[in-house]
């Protein structure tokens, strides 16, 4: 059985976390977050979500996000990381990923316990961690991800703190040209900023320069086109670089193997 090329779980328990241990990230792949205990809240993009026991989380590749701690309570979650596989129907992947995409970056991420609290994905995702089973697990993730897309035009976002300052405006409109040769120069003239107010805004919400989030946008999204087989020579143009040695080096600074390696 093969719906999905990649598929992992990984469980997370923490007596004593502490805020550096969770630091805005990205990924190339599709992720569940599932919160189980702990005092905090999920930020996507700037966007601030409070956490309640049950709560689950949808990010999809190259969407920033992190845990922002209230308190040294225990902390739990479970990630579940996938990646549909090449031979699934093409009907079947676009409704599993319809709460994915195209979906704004930022926005309808979260799936409250306290809307969804009678939703079966609760027991099948402590199922699928408990199983080593990969047929079992790909069976799983198929119903969590049918009861999402069903549930996803429900979604209310009641509970959402909007970041100020822009931040959110402006990471849409760097997620629409990340693959184009945006500067700093032309995001500050559209949206009447000073680059010092812009990265300091970026700092305070996303815990990076803009300059390191874009990169980390445009080198994701060509570790996604790498594992889709296109060639490292073909993509860095697609992924917003200027050149393929600017492109090597940042791509082997990122993820620690040059991109031929993928």
């Amino acid at each position: 059985m093969g719906l999905f090329e990649e598929l992992s779980v990984n469980y997370l328990h923490t007596k004593k976390p502490e805020q550096k241990d969770f630091v805005s990230h990205m990924h190339d792949s599709y992720e569940i977050y599932y919160f189980l205990t702990g005092n905090g809240s999920f930020c996507v993009e700037g966007n601030v979500y409070p956490l309640s026991q049950g709560d689950l989380f949808i990010t999809r590749a190259v969407e920033a996000h992190h845990l922002i701690l209230h308190g040294d309570e225990p902390y739990t979650r479970i990630t579940i990381h996938f990646r549909p596989g090449k031979d699934m129907d093409e009907d079947l992947k676009k409704y599993l990923l319809s709460m994915y995409n195209p979906r704004c970056i930022g926005v309808h991420n979260c799936f409250s316990t306290r809307q969804f609290y009678k939703a079966n994905w609760h027991t099948y995702i402590k199922e699928l961690y408990k199983t080593d089973n990969m047929v079992k697990r790909q069976i799983y993730l198929l119903n969590i991800l049918l009861e999402l897309a069903d549930s996803f035009p429900k979604i209310v976002d009641d509970y959402i703190h909007y970041p100020k300052d822009n931040v959110l405006r402006i990471t849409h409109y760097i997620d629409e040209h990340f693959m184009e040769p945006i500067s700093l120069e032309q995001i500050c003239q559209k949206f009447f900023i000073s680059q010092s107010q812009l990265n300091r805004n970026f700092k305070n919400n996303l815990g990076m320069t803009v300059k390191v989030y874009i990169n980390r946008k445009r080198l994701f999204y060509a570790n996604d086109l790498l594992k889709q087989g296109e060639s490292p020579i073909q993509i860095y143009t697609k992924c917003g670089f200027n050149d393929y040695n600017t492109f090597y080096k940042a791509y082997r600074k990122q993820f620690g193997h040059s991109p031929k390696q993928q």
